[in-house]
């Protein structure tokens, strides 16, 4: 059961590189904060090469001042949390995901806040980010902690004598609930940022998720990439049938370890068509014959396993009725158009879109009125916000 002040967590993965995670990650949680201001938006890190924390850490402002943000990064690690462990005994830990993990495999009293950091209140804030905005940063050392995690997992305990891999791959969903519980009188959304490799620290930030966002692009490598998500995560085989041979092999497969674990999966919650290029005010005809191979696919995944698709309203804690087939939600997939430079632009000045200066200088370049190319993109990116405010409410 999840906490009531829990309004959603949503874990944005897909597999395939490029896909726009990140960018998608940033803009729809700095646009809800801003929508949102009563809400907590928190933000995990999940990926090592930490991006997103540099986008949310950027003191740059439009003159081309300030810090980068992997910059601001590379120091969060300085900024040591205090934890006793089960003896009293004090440890430090670094201020990120990695100095978190660490900490609970030391098993600590861990106070979840402290690993946060806000980037609007820091000593060189960003200040385009929304004060409710908090950050998990991300950390290059995921990778090695990663490592350590595996192995801790399936090491058998007197305390835990069928293994730890349920305890572990549910760390951050620990830190996300015990944040939540800690703070009843607020209430809480969680957007995270993910690698697109499948490796333990892609189970953790899945298992966190309540619902799930899956970017996509209309190329011929995008309809294998979803296919190989919906196998992943839910053991489908539409379409993908595997050798009988390899069944011996499933014991290892996360979507099975989880179902055995009862360890819940979050339901797909949107499937975004990122980077879309217009052509005469609609997708260009190669891009839509791509997207509808997908949605000829999703199609045909929802009638055999809707279990898997959240529904399209309602609260987000609401589990679907799989016995009324009148709840079983048409799978649509919605289109963002491509940001192009302004993509770049945003995530360098760590700036949501609808808070772009009137010009901007970046790396010695001027930027000639990002207004006007704001104004084309924020429309599709606010219509897939107010969906999950929707979700939200």
């Amino acid at each position: 059961m999840n906490p009531p002040n829990l309004m959603a967590s949503f874990v944005v993965w897909n597999n395939k590189g490029g896909a726009g995670k990140t960018t998608l990650t940033f803009h729809l949680s700095t646009e809800y904060a801003i929508r949102n201001s009563k809400v907590k938006v928190v933000v995990f890190d999940m990926c090592p090469q930490a991006n997103i924390s540099s986008a949310f850490l950027s003191n740059k402002d439009e003159k081309d001042g300030g810090l980068r943000g992997d910059d601001v990064v590379r120091e969060i690690p300085s900024e040591k949390v205090a934890c006793a462990d089960i003896d009293g005994e004090v440890k430090t830990y670094d201020r990120n995901v990695s100095g978190y993990l660490m900490a609970q495999l030391d098993r600590t009293r861990i106070e979840y806040e402290k690993f946060l950091v806000q980037p609007a209140r820091r000593a060189t804030p960003n200040i385009f980010i929304p004060e409710n905005v908090h950050l998990l940063c991300g950390d290059q050392y995921l990778e090695v902690i990663a490592k350590g995690l595996e192995n801790e997992r399936h090491i058998v305990r007197p305390d835990y004598p069928n293994g730890q891999w349920k305890k572990i791959t549910s760390y951050m969903k620990k830190f996300r609930d015990g944040l939540v519980q800690n703070d009843p009188n607020n209430k809480y959304v969680f957007f995270i940022d993910t690698n697109p490799s499948f490796s333990i620290y892609t189970e953790l930030a899945i298992t966190a998720g309540t619902r799930l966002i899956v970017p996509i692009m209309s190329d011929d490598f995008s309809l294998p990439a979803v296919k190989s998500i919906f196998y992943l995560l839910y053991g489908v085989q539409v379409d993908n049938k595997r050798d009988d041979r390899y069944s011996i092999w499933k014991v290892y497969e996360f979507w099975s370890r989880a179902k055995s674990e009862n360890l819940k999966v979050p339901e797909i919650n949107l499937v975004i068509n990122n980077k879309i290029i217009p052509y005469a005010n609609r997708s260009a005809t190669a891009v839509s014959a791509k997207q509808q191979e997908i949605q000829t696919y999703l199609d045909r995944v929802s009638g055999e396993r809707p279990d898997i698709f959240a529904k399209n309203t309602g609260n987000t804690a609401e589990p679907m009725d799989t016995s009324d087939t009148s709840m079983h939600s048409n799978v649509s997939i919605y289109e963002l158009k491509d940001f192009h430079s302004m993509a770049v632009t945003s995530l360098h000045l760590g700036c949501p879109l609808s808070r772009l200066p009137k010009t901007i200088k970046m790396e010695g370049f001027n930027i000639p009125n990002p207004v006007q190319y704001r104004d084309i993109y924020l429309p599709s990116l606010l219509t897939i916000v107010e969906k999950l405010e929707r979700l939200t409410s």
